[in-house]
């Protein structure tokens, strides 16, 4: 903390940053009080059927002032039916579990808040309107559904394990916008989205050998991801990929959060130039003489063709809507993950591992492209 001045603009203020004489003053602190409870009970049957409940509770300070505390329940179940049953052939173990709970992510320490920036000039301080706060925010809450077990194959030489999981998330924090005409310029952060979720992963480890001087592994595993923003609350799509104009990341409804949506060049032609301003792509010949000239006119007289989406693009799912940057680009997630690999141990002071992965499904940008 620096800095120094005098006369604040408005009772309350405390920070450097309201001073209204000449300078750079700042001051920057953050409070954030968060208490509560967990309670959680294992019950186990005959050691091959176990259950566990619990139930937490959060007060945070980042809650609103209409809004107290939240709760969030979970229980999970895990059944072992070679422990019941013995071996059942080359199945050596198998356990199958099931589970369900909920989970929350708590706003800002300021976002309930409406608050005014101080503004400091030469000609004496101010306040401009900053936050547009919210007394009934709360946590969005997440719950969680998963089936899944581990197999276990010739004495435990081969491993299996599997599991399926679908997620909604409730009163997701989703920032608004409203009419400048209200004061405000900011957007308000209000408990208004769903987001939705659901995969699965299978994984696999086999021993390939193993004696007193060395052991070798090798694993690989598969994972499916699948993301959708199911309602924004009334609220527009964002862009939320920065304000570099080539970060083309939006939350729109029905697509993966962060979807890229931008142009397409036309392809159907070899030069998807247009140079007299009638949306068509020109010929070489045209093209030639036009870059030949110089000047001005050939660094911005002329625009790329781009491909306009019909309906039936958008039914297709291939764009948003028919506006020329609605076009379906891609994903930053990748829809499938796959990873393999392996260790090799020999004696007590030698050991080799290796690992691969390949992200299947995903768009990256580098700005470049």
């Amino acid at each position: 903390m620096n800095g120094g001045g005098q006369q604040f603009p408005g009772p309350g203020l405390q920070v450097l940053g309201a001073l209204g004489a000449p300078g750079n003053p700042g001051s920057y602190f953050s409070e954030v009080v968060e208490a509560g409870f967990l309670v959680q009970s294992r019950l186990g049957f005959q050691d091959w059927l176990y259950a566990t409940v619990g139930v937490r509770q959060d007060a945070n300070s980042a809650f609103g002032a209409d809004f107290t505390t939240v709760t969030y329940p979970r229980v999970n179940v895990s059944y072992i039916p070679t422990t019941q049953l013995g071996q059942m052939g080359p199945v050596s173990t198998l356990r199958l579990r099931m589970a369900w709970g909920q989970a929350g992510q708590q706003p800002g320490a300021f976002d309930q808040f409406t608050t005014y920036s101080p503004w400091a000039s030469e000609f004496g301080p101010g306040l401009r309107p900053g936050n547009v706060g919210d007394p009934t925010l709360k946590p969005e809450v997440s719950t969680e559904i998963e089936f899944g077990g581990e197999v276990g194959l010739l004495n435990d030489k081969i491993a299996v394990d599997f599991q399926y999981w679908d997620r909604v998330v409730d009163e997701a924090l989703i920032q608004r916008a409203y009419p400048p005409s209200g004061g405000f310029i900011n957007t308000q952060l209000s408990n208004i989205g769903q987001l939705d979720a659901k995969g699965w992963e299978v994984g696999l480890d086999a021993n390939v050998m193993r004696n007193s001087q060395m052991s070798v592994d090798v694993f690989g595993t598969l994972s499916y991801l699948e993301e959708k923003v199911v309602s924004l609350g009334g609220a527009p799509e964002q862009k939320i990929g920065g304000s570099y104009p080539r970060y083309r990341n939006f939350l729109t409804e029905g697509w993966s959060p962060g979807t890229y949506f931008g142009a397409k060049l036309d392809r159907s032609t070899d030069y998807p130039i247009d140079i007299n301003g009638d949306g068509k792509a020109d010929s070489q010949a045209d093209l030639l003489a036009f870059f030949k000239t110089g000047g001005a006119g050939v660094r911005s007289g002329w625009n790329p063709v781009m491909l306009t989406p019909t309906d039936a693009d958008v039914a297709a799912g291939l764009a948003k809507d028919t506006g020329a940057l609605g076009w379906y680009l891609g994903k930053p997630t990748p829809d499938y993950t796959a990873s393999f690999g392996g260790s090799l141990n020999w004696g007590k002071n030698i050991r080799i591992n290796t690992l691969f992965k390949v992200p299947l499904g995903q768009l990256s940008h580098n700005k470049s492209n």
